[in-house]
């Protein structure tokens, strides 16, 4: 094709230099046609990296090379051992550590069975973290759970008295119920289709 060819011969300077005419009407038709391409690339490059339910068209390497990962988050509780036992016996979840920091302070940290991020349970502190006790994202779903087993683990959590706000629904994309952890957080349970 021509505009191939033409951008690489001839440069923006060539063309503020001494082009007129139809010439220059050409050079401005490519300029803005390769900034265009230019745009919608760094566009599709974020765009992948936010489709979290496709995360194989996530180049990761584009938007940050470094290595990272995601491995606790922290979720305010009222008592260490009332929320171990919610997640280990409720949910099934492994107490991967449980380390004692000083008088009032653990380190208490759990999550699914070969689960990269983990949840790390942070007694609250204060009347301000208290607050957040159940409601640390002001009424909306806080965490996602994936599983490749719906059907066991939801018929599990049931019959471990789990309180399920929103019941299974079956979707374009897969099955997921919304249930409530021992303080009124909201949690999406997924499984996504194959």
């Amino acid at each position: 094709m021509i505009g191939k060819s033409f951008r690489s011969k001839f440069s923006n300077e060539a063309i503020v230099a001494g082009w007129t005419g139809l010439d220059l009407r050409i050079a401005s038709y490519f300029r803005q046609t390769q900034e265009a391409t230019l745009n919608k690339k760094k566009k599709e490059k974020k765009r992948d990296c936010l489709n979290v339910a496709q995360p194989e068209t996530c180049n990761l390497k584009t938007v940050n090379p470094m290595s990272q990962s995601l491995n606790q988050i922290a979720i305010v509780v009222n008592d260490y051992d009332e929320a171990i036992k919610f997640y280990t016996e409720k949910l099934g979840f492994i107490l991967y550590e449980d380390k004692v920091m000083n008088e009032t302070k653990r380190w208490v940290v759990v999550g699914p069975k070969d689960s990269a991020c983990k949840l790390l349970l942070a007694k609250a502190v204060g009347e301000e973290q208290s607050s957040r006790i159940g409601n640390q994202t002001g009424g909306r779903v806080f965490l996602f759970l994936y599983t490749t087993d719906f059907e066991n683990e939801y018929n599990f959590m049931k019959s471990k008295g789990v309180e399920f706000a929103r019941e299974k629904t079956e979707e374009d994309w897969g099955t997921v119920a919304v249930f409530k952890d021992l303080y009124g957080n909201l949690w999406d349970f997924i499984q996504v289709k194959n």
